[in-house]
């Protein structure tokens, strides 16, 4: 076995991966906020979540099986998604990267940790943001000692937090109270269209696999299965969320709630510890790998120069060393910021849209534009990935994913200016360091070559 091989990890930990990032500490907040909106009809749009997911799933399968690269969310655009023009392919892999990097570092790694520090600060010493400062130091060092590391504890955590979860949600399917199911007033259209952004956010997290699909044993094959069963995993956890969130609380009262708030509404105070342990593994394992996925995407855009070459400097584990302390830094001092959930929810939510219409985007165009990847072997010993259904399913998914953007926007618009905001500042950046060197890929990548 090669040294890389070696520092690679397996098919497991690649699934604890998937599942932790998205099963994280966005399934503490994201659901019951999406219930707030949609009220009982959560369970319905968790289920429909599932549609544009697996419409996904064709583009990014096709991606991952012919070009397994970690960082494919810059990747992928910046080669693929504008053949006819370099500059703008490479605009848009670093939007997208940077909307997920900047978002990260002033709000949504706090964001996964809050649940948890806030029910255990209840029963401990230490205040809420001593402990949100605990669970983020926790998750930089193990990040620091690399992705094979970060994947063995990944495998205990994700495990321990879908047991805390069963043991938290199953008691709350039997105290839901059917008055709750049956509201007075009826939610909005436009806030059930929110919703099913909100929860298709959850879901579709495990995209991000793909972001360090190089560090997986076999990506080609190990990768996708990962996605579909960590996918799978996340609708329903979501849908079960959201589900008990309405039938325990009446959704009109569920804004800025979390799913800690309303599981005490059920449990026995002796259990007081499990919940605040849940939410803990939950952000502790979602920071982990997100903290990972940043590294890869500063690791990729400073190959391109688009970031100064010292952020990409490594540890002795591959990690980026200076780019996790400024992350760290910049992490740590906004934990005393007091930031909306609901607001920090579809910020985040209006991203994800934006980072996960990537494969579909390149989808619809690369049977006409980079034909020779469908004569891979690995694609054309499948009949799940012709370039006829890759690209219809690609359309359909672009589809779901522009209306919800509109619905998200409509029903939250500062978060919406957030995202405006962020968006500018991207392009600004880009605009300066295009201005400062040619940092242009040298070429487009040739799918057709191992």
């Amino acid at each position: 076995m090669s040294q890389i091989e070696e520092t690679k990890i397996g098919f497991v930990a690649s699934i604890a991966a998937a599942v932790g990032i998205s099963v994280g500490g966005g399934l503490w907040v994201t659901p019951v906020v999406a219930g707030s909106m949609a009220g009982p009809a959560v369970l319905a749009l968790g289920l429909l979540v599932a549609v544009p997911i697996f419409l996904a799933f064709p583009a990014y399968f096709t991606l991952i099986k012919a070009w397994p690269r970690s960082g494919g969310h810059y990747f992928y655009p910046s080669r693929l998604l504008f053949p006819e023009s370099k500059s703008l392919s490479q605009l848009a892999g670093w939007l997208s990267v940077w909307l997920m990097t900047s978002l990260s570092a002033v709000s949504i790694i706090q964001y996964m940790y809050i649940p948890g520090a806030q029910i255990t600060s209840s029963f401990t010493p230490l205040s809420t943001q001593q402990l949100i400062l605990s669970m983020m130091a926790f998750s930089f060092i193990v990040v620091w000692f690399g992705l094979r590391i970060a994947g063995a504890v990944e495998i205990v955590l994700s495990t321990l937090l879908l047991l805390s979860i069963v043991v938290i949600v199953g008691p709350g399917l039997q105290s839901i109270d059917p008055a709750n199911l049956a509201p007075e007033t009826t939610p909005s259209i436009g806030g059930m269209a929110a919703a099913f952004a909100l929860l298709y956010s959850v879901a579709a997290a495990s995209f991000y696999t793909i972001d360090f699909s190089g560090g997986v044993k076999d990506a080609k094959d190990k990768v996708t299965k990962s996605i579909a069963i960590a996918s799978v995993t996340n609708i329903s956890a979501a849908t079960l969320v959201g589900f008990v969130s309405v039938g325990i609380i009446s959704y009109t009262d569920l804004a800025d709630q979390t799913l800690a708030f309303v599981s005490l509404q059920y449990l026995p105070t002796e259990l007081i510890m499990i919940v605040g342990f849940g939410a803990a593994l939950a952000g502790i394992t979602s920071g982990i790998m997100l903290i990972m996925v940043l590294n890869r995407y500063v690791e990729a855009t400073s190959a391109d120069g688009l970031l100064p070459d010292i952020l990409a400097e490594t540890n002795r584990y591959g990690e980026p060393k200076y780019f996790l302390a400024l992350l760290f830094l910049v992490a740590a001092s906004t934990t005393f910021l007091s930031l909306p959930l609901s607001v920090l929810a579809t910020a985040l939510t209006l991203a994800l849209l934006s980072t996960f219409s990537i494969g579909p985007l390149i989808g619809v165009r690369l049977s006409s534009q980079f034909p020779e990847v469908f004569e891979r072997e690995e694609l054309r010993s499948t009949r799940l990935l012709t370039p006829t259904l890759v690209r219809r399913a690609s359309i359909a998914a672009v589809a779901i994913n522009a209306l919800s953007f509109v619905y998200v926007s409509l029903a939250t618009p500062t978060a919406f200016f957030i995202y405006l905001g962020l968006v500018a500042t991207g392009v600004a950046i880009y605009a300066a360091r295009r201005y400062q060197a040619d940092v242009l890929p040298n070429r487009v990548v040739d799918l057709s070559a191992d």
